[in-house]
């Protein structure tokens, strides 16, 4: 569509004081004409540091609507307006622009909402503070940039509330536009009692009395021209607080003996015991560490009903797989190797390959994913990768993660198929191997946040032997599982190893041939470091070394075991000489 500069000259601009919502300069002017780029570089200069917005209304060719806080995250979900430009203000609220009808399109307030916010619209005389303004110390953020999309026109429904409020002046906010306290200079009759009953439910909700507010609002009161008498103004009050205490959600209580006996069915599985039927997981791994081969033998075991890496048990379903990352050609290979290893026919898994890119956070885009999985009868939808689906200007932020989340998951609630996403992450630092912590998919905040299931896969090396580690960082349906080593055939399948967790006995007989008489303290030490696994875990893999004749443990003391090679010669007893003094115990 064009750059940001370009679309900046397209429309008018004013600067916002740093920090505020409040206009730097007189803007009247800016209704009627754009401000020149020599005006917008003046203005950095004398308010340094200054926020920006745009003067809504023909003079920019569009007109925003305004779904505030939680409320309007609510209804914009409800309504589905999404596709065109859109920004996400510091409330959790969103700004999306749409062309202006070439009439006049006046502002209002809670067209559609309550005090616990709702619908405005910001049209001729009005302005919305945009990105990357600041205010808070929280920063406004494009979800989608106008310069990216073309403008949309607003949906119809909207045209009737807008002239609703237009015809009745209930609703409608003063030409000048928002006021730094957050009341419309100028409130006459026909919105006085509205804007009174906003004000109550937000001193409200803070936590003050009905009186308290009351009293709070006798000054706000001395604003409205004319205002309200004071018997008026407590009514509304009184009235509000009834509401907000009817508005406090009923509690089910429920005795245990009760819950233990009640008809409460168990989530299904798609694979035992940890990924529901329905559900959302994650699947992070470093660029080509075989994500992506590990995602075909899921869809394959699950189209054939056969037990992922030969023991967990996997129902038998459809599954669609959205590959925005490889080419058709690499795929078919994989897809080849993967159904001789397993004996199974290539069906029962559809491959869908964009043409271009594919973003999820657009409403057409998901519904289309929605119909090809409706289409396919499909219970397992696999999307490779997260960041070729979706387009974010920071992939590690939380907040803009969080919000494309929860637009992904509006595809398992329409089609009740489980929903994998394959996700890059980078390699672990050096100091985080050391701590034991493993890689962790970017954004992981929000992303274990919404998933119910969330993996990373990594790969490590042993002399002539590869091995493929998957641990299981959340399992919201199941205790949580320990790592998983596992080998993968030259026919691309993947099997357990016959390690049962991510410490092999190799590792530790590697470790005490390298350190012979090492104390058994050390000896975790070293195996957490080498493998990540966590203390008990190195506890129970020396115990399996032992017993199967790789090493052996010399005990001298309750306070001191040393392990050495198989067949080592013993430790002299002038050798054991202030063994234990100033060291800790060993396990």
């Amino acid at each position: 569509m064009g750059d940001a500069k370009t679309w900046a000259d397209s429309v008018s601009i004013i600067p916002i004081l740093p920090g505020s919502k409040k206009p730097a300069t007189k803007w009247e002017e800016f209704q009627k004409r754009r401000a020149t780029a020599e005006e917008r570089e003046e203005w950095k200069r004398e308010f340094p540091g200054c926020n920006w917005a745009i003067v809504t209304g023909e003079i920019s060719g569009l007109f925003a609507l305004d779904w505030d806080k939680a409320k309007g995250r609510e209804l914009r979900k409800e309504k589905s307006v999404y596709g065109g430009p859109a920004s996400i203000t510091p409330s959790g609220g969103f700004h999306t622009l749409h062309a202006h009808p070439g009439r006049r399109v006046p502002n209002g307030v809670r067209l559609l909402g309550d005090e616990s916010g709702g619908l405005d619209v910001r049209g001729d005389g009005g302005y919305i503070v945009c990105p990357p303004s600041t205010v808070d110390g929280k920063v406004y953020k494009w979800e989608i940039a106008p310069w990216m999309v073309a403008l949309t026109p607003a949906p119809d429904w909207v045209w009737p509330l807008i002239e609703r409020g237009n015809g009745s002046g209930s609703g409608l906010v003063s030409p000048s536009g928002p006021q730094p306290d957050g009341i419309p200079p100028g409130v006459g009759k026909g919105q006085r009692n509205q804007t009174m009953a906003q004000y109550a439910g937000r001193y409200l909700r803070k936590g003050c009395t009905a009186e308290e507010t009351f009293q709070i609002l006798r000054a706000v009161n001395q604003k409205f021209r004319p205002p309200l008498s004071e018997d008026e103004v407590r009514r509304i009050v009184f009235s509000i607080a009834r509401r907000e205490r009817d508005k406090s959600p009923t509690l089910e209580v429920m005795d245990g003996g009760e819950l233990a006996t009640a008809d409460i069915a168990p989530p299904r599985m798609l694979i035992e015991p940890f990924f529901p039927e329905g559900g959302k997981a994650i699947l992070a791994g470093p660029g080509g560490g075989l994500k992506s081969t590990l995602a075909l033998n899921v869809a394959y075991c699950h189209a054939g009903g056969l037990p992922l890496f030969g023991q967990f048990h996997t129902a038998k379903g459809r599954a669609v797989y959205v590959d925005a990352e490889n080419p058709p050609a690499l795929a078919k290979w994989r897809q080849g190797k993967i159904t001789r290893g397993l004996t199974l026919p290539s069906v029962g898994v559809t491959f869908v390959f964009p043409p271009k890119k594919l973003d999820l956070a657009v409403q057409r885009n998901r519904e289309e994913v929605c119909r090809i999985v409706e289409a396919k009868k499909a219970t397992l939808l696999i999307l490779d990768s997260f960041l070729a689906l979706c387009t974010l200007r920071n992939e590690n932020d939380n907040t803009e993660v969080r919000n494309f989340l929860e637009l992904l998951g509006e595809i398992p609630k329409a089609t009740g198929a489980s929903v994998l996403v394959l996700d890059h992450s980078g390699k672990p630092s050096a100091e985080k191997v050391r701590a034991g912590i493993s890689m962790t998919p970017r954004g992981a905040s929000a992303k274990h946040d919404w998933a119910d299931l969330v993996m990373t896969f990594e790969k490590r090396d042993h002399e002539a032997r590869v091995l493929r580690i998957l641990r299981f960082q959340k399992t919201r349906f199941c205790a949580q599982l320990p790592a998983l080593v596992l080998d993968m055939g030259t026919n691309l399948v993947f099997c357990a190893s016959g390690e049962d967790e991510a410490c092999p006995v190799f590792t530790v007989r590697e470790v005490v041939a390298e350190n012979p008489g090492i104390r058994a303290s050390k000896l975790y030490a070293e195996l957490r470091w080498k493998t990540g696994c966590s203390k008990p875990t190195a506890i129970q893999a020396v115990k399996r070394a032992e017993a199967l004749g790789y090493v052996e443990c010399r005990e001298f003391s309750s306070k001191h075991k040393e392990y050495h090679p198989k067949g080592d010669g013993l430790v002299k007893s002038g050798d054991l000489t202030n063994i234990g003094e100033g060291e800790d115990a060993d396990e």
